[in-house]
C-alpha cells in the first residue's frame, strides 16, 4: 500500500497576516515566477523589506475586488 499525501488547499481565509509570493501563486494557481513579477509590479499591493516581499492580506483581497469589478464591466 503506497502513502499518500493530502495536501490542504490554502485559501485566502487561511493566509496569515502578511504573505509571500509563494503563498500568492498556491492561491492564484500560477507559476512563483508569475506571481513574484505579479507581486513587484507597481499595480499591485506589496511591500519589499530587503529582498523579502510581503503581501498584506487585507489589500491583497481589496485589490482581486477592484480588478475582478473592473474586469467584470469590460
Amino acid at each position: 500500500m503506497t502513502n499518500s499525501v493530502i495536501r490542504e488547499t490554502l485559501t485566502i481565509e487561511k493566509l496569515p497576516t502578511f504573505f509571500s509570493p509563494r503563498q500568492l501563486a498556491e492561491i492564484l494557481g500560477v507559476s512563483k515566477d508569475t506571481a513574484y513579477r505579479l507581486a513587484s509590479s507597481e499595480q499591485f499591493p506589496s511591500v519589499r523589506i530587503g529582498k523579502r516581499i510581503l503581501i498584506y492580506k487585507d489589500s491583497f483581497t481589496d485589490w482581486i475586488t477592484i480588478n475582478f469589478a473592473q474586469s467584470e464591466n469590460n
